[in-house]
């Protein structure tokens, strides 16, 4: 008794398995049919491709956060590290902060609404968090400008600086709060600015 295999078809990627019976006048069993996969990939959803315009877009929003944040960080760096508080010294701290922060405006007002919902609440929210900071260090410089070495004043200046610092203490990772659109995610990942160490 013995068995045959025959018709593989494998072309197409499917493969024929046809049993023949024993010899004896059994009835041929039925044929079999099995189908292979060309790729496993292709019954998974594709992961979005990045779009030219939101990898710009994400690109411009990633490049005025982590710009704001390094330009702060070699401010903070040319500082004497015990340098006191005096009216000069908080002026001169407020006023770069106040054009730091100024500048990540202007840049995430210049790349524009994004056309992807999460990514308009995204830039808006920096937007706000920057122009509080901006504010922030300008009024309290130009009131401690005003008061002419009121020691009062000085005080307010201070607490106008921790108010700039605090208005932008989050404002530091552009990718996570776009995390939730998918087509955003793909375009950070192409975007050079979005880049760990950009």
């Amino acid at each position: 008794m013995g068995m045959r295999f025959v018709g593989v078809v494998g072309a197409l990627g499917l493969v024929g398995v046809v049993v023949a019976g024993c010899s004896g006048g059994e009835t041929a069993a039925p044929q079999t049919t099995v189908t292979v996969a060309s790729s496993p990939a292709s019954t998974a959803p594709s992961a979005p491709v990045a779009d030219a315009k939101n990898v710009a877009w994400m690109d411009g929003l990633c490049g005025a956060v982590h710009g704001y944040r390094l330009a702060n960080n070699e401010y903070a760096k040319s500082r004497p590290k015990s340098e006191v508080a005096t009216a000069k010294t908080i002026g001169e701290s407020l006023g770069r902060y106040a054009e730091l922060a100024g500048k990540a405006v202007d840049e995430l007002n210049a790349i524009g609404v994004s056309s992807v919902a999460v990514g308009e609440t995204a830039r808006k929210s920096f937007v706000d968090k920057f122009t509080a900071s901006r504010d922030a260090a300008a009024n309290g410089k130009a009131k401690l400008e005003a008061a002419k070495g009121d020691a009062k004043a000085l005080d307010a200046a201070i607490e106008a600086m921790n108010a700039a610092q605090t208005a932008v203490s989050e404002a530091y990772d552009p990718v996570s709060p776009i995390s939730g659109a998918p087509e955003l995610a793909a375009a950070s990942a192409s975007a050079p600015k979005c880049k760990p160490g950009s």
